[in-house]
């Protein structure tokens, strides 16, 4: 009997529902863990670590994600989708035509040796 009251316990614990942080909060964090992830890889790092270097609790870091994997999975997503962004809005700034500029072989740059000739 003490086994099945234990298993309907853990089973009530991974029910409840994730703990939520506000989307500033978030974003803050994750550059933070991608900042820690980039300079120093990931291997060595802890949860508890994280926790203790961005100054939060672990239960404010498993409310980004599950696991340690995921959080530094979703970390790099950040990193991606940041990058991505910064990338779009220069070609966007560069006005009509403006991602053919940046290829070479095409439009200003035509002359311009191909980015694996540099390799």
């Amino acid at each position: 009997m003490a086994r099945a009251s234990r298993a309907g316990l853990a089973s009530l614990r991974s029910a409840r529902p994730r703990r939520r942080i506000d989307d500033v909060r978030r974003e803050e964090l994750l550059s933070q863990i991608q900042d820690l992830v980039l300079a120093e890889g990931s291997a060595r790092l802890t949860v508890d670590d994280l926790a203790a270097r961005l100054q939060c609790s672990k239960s404010t870091l498993y409310a980004i994600s599950s696991s340690k994997e995921y959080l530094v999975t979703t970390a790099i997503r950040h990193f991606f989708r940041d990058a991505t962004a910064h990338i779009e809005e220069r070609v966007a700034d560069r006005g009509p035509g403006g991602a053919d500029r940046c290829v070479p072989g095409r439009g200003r740059h035509r002359d311009a040796p191909p980015v694996s000739g540099l390799l």
